[in-house]
């Protein structure tokens, strides 16, 4: 339970419905506990937050200006699409933006060209240098939502004389940094990645990225060579999702699910009614299912359910169970009316051409699209 922190029982605490008796067991475990499971990098990022100084954000950008650096290059890299039609809207670096602006927390960009080993190299190069000579001014701290991982055997073979795994690999880090140097040599990789990281420190500014979506099959190589890696949440903050690294090198967590729910003029993240992300800002099309390339459904904690069962009643719908689109569409005969399906409140419907489409209903309950990953945790720094 390294992953316990404040940010948990808060976000097990803030739902729009009583806690069930189990949420009630959680939180009152939490409290008498939580002083056992504060750690070193949760107490950083705190203190962070709370600084008045902006992060400064490193990826590639489209829609979003930057402050630092150049537009991207590329258009399809990284691509994320927002309002579940199946059509890519903006690119990495825009959606994490907006995640982590819902933090209310100032934020400057850094833009990369491309997602490239000398891209990354040369921007950290200048952010350093001009933090250092004071042309930029220190920032709270750098998101870099960008992940590099190795197999733990790979790292065994290569720089350890004994065998390491997820659990024990923390145990290891100083010698590992001593033994890249040795078996890579100076101006390689790993050298100059660590290089930087060790320069932010010694400025002062932390330094975050994401920890992987390898569950824990792989090490983090920026959290190994010193940057803060964070791990991701479910939904609602009550344990640590499924794809999230769980490795020794992750000692903080926040939420990686990020729901996109329809609002009057755009896309809502964050639940508070106003648009992250304005409509003329997105493709904005009708969602075929054909074109859907997210097919997992998220079941939610705490689903308040009377809202389908509401019009289920009215009989206008027919229900469907499941976890995924494919599952779900062997159900379908849309011949026989509209469908709604359980948990997550989706349903679906025919358009005006016969197709087979996904729809929400326009409700704080339902949302269109479904993107996670310990990327966007990172973005969720400040929550």
């Amino acid at each position: 339970m390294k992953w316990v922190s404040l940010h948990t029982i808060t976000s097990v605490i803030n739902t729009n419905k009583d806690p069930s008796i189990k949420e009630i067991f959680v939180i009152f475990f939490l409290f008498l506990s939580l002083g056992s499971y504060a750690t070193p990098v949760a107490d950083m990022a705190q203190k962070a937050c709370s600084n008045p100084a902006p992060f400064i954000l490193v990826d590639v950008f489209k829609i979003e200006s930057v402050t630092y650096g150049h537009q991207a290059l590329e258009t399809e890299v990284g691509a994320i699409d927002v309002d579940g039609d199946g059509i890519n809207d903006v690119l990495h670096g825009d959606f994490v933006s907006r995640v982590f602006q819902t933090s209310g927390h100032k934020l400057e960009r850094f833009g990369l060209r491309a997602y490239s080993e000398r891209e990354i190299k040369a921007a950290l190069g200048d952010l350093r240098y001009l933090i250092s000579i004071g042309k930029i001014p220190k920032p709270a701290g750098i998101i870099m939502p960008i992940s590099f991982s190795l197999a733990p055997e790979v790292i065994a073979s290569k720089y350890l004389s004994i065998p390491s795994t997820i659990n024990n690999i923390s145990e290891f880090k100083d010698k590992f940094q001593k033994k890249v140097l040795e078996v890579d040599g100076p101006g390689t990789k790993f050298i100059i990645i660590k290089s930087f990281f060790d320069s932010f420190k010694d400025l002062g500014v932390p330094f975050f990225v994401p920890a992987g979506n390898n569950y824990s099959t792989k090490i983090n190589m920026s959290g190994l060579l010193g940057a803060e890696a964070v791990g991701a949440t479910n939904y609602h903050g009550t344990k640590i999702a499924a794809y999230s690294d769980q490795s020794a090198i992750t000692t903080i967590y926040r939420n990686g699910d990020i729901l996109s729910y329809p609002v009057k003029d755009g896309i809502d993240l964050n639940l508070d009614g106003v648009p992250d992300f304005m409509y003329e800002e997105l493709s904005h099309q009708e969602p075929l299912v054909i074109n859907r390339k997210n097919l997992n459904l998220p079941i939610l904690e705490n689903y308040d359910s009377s809202v389908p069962e509401f019009f289920m009643k009215s009989k206008k719908f027919n229900t469907l169970y499941g976890i995924s689109d494919e599952s779900i569409l062997t159900q379908i005969d849309l011949d026989f009316g509209e469908y709604i399906h359980f948990p997550s409140g989706h349903y679906y419907r025919k358009n005006e051409k016969g197709e087979m489409i996904f729809s929400p209903i326009i409700s704080t309950s339902f949302y269109t699209q479904y993107n996670y990953g310990t990327s966007f945790a990172v973005g969720n720094i400040c929550h």
